[in-house]
């Protein structure tokens, strides 16, 4: 299922989600493009590269879902 697809899913059902996508990379294993779907509490579906990055990205992304703000952020 392509990513499109799945948030729109997401979203008819009411879902609490942040989609974190990679916009630039100086790093061979982080992708431009990477894509990963944050839920409310925290769980993943995708990874943006590395552990360190989903780790990052997954705080950044809860915040940005508490505080109901979109966000460009450096990792």
């Amino acid at each position: 299922m392509n990513i499109v697809t799945r948030l729109n899913q997401l979203m008819e059902k009411g879902e609490s989600i942040c989609l974190a996508t990679v916009i630039a990379s100086k790093k061979a294993n982080i992708a431009v493009g990477a894509k990963a779907i944050v839920f409310g509490d925290g769980s993943m579906e995708g990874n943006l590269g590395t552990e360190q990055s989903d780790l990052r990205a997954r705080d950044l992304a809860l915040t940005s879902l508490n505080e109901k703000k979109c966000r460009a952020v450096e990792i």
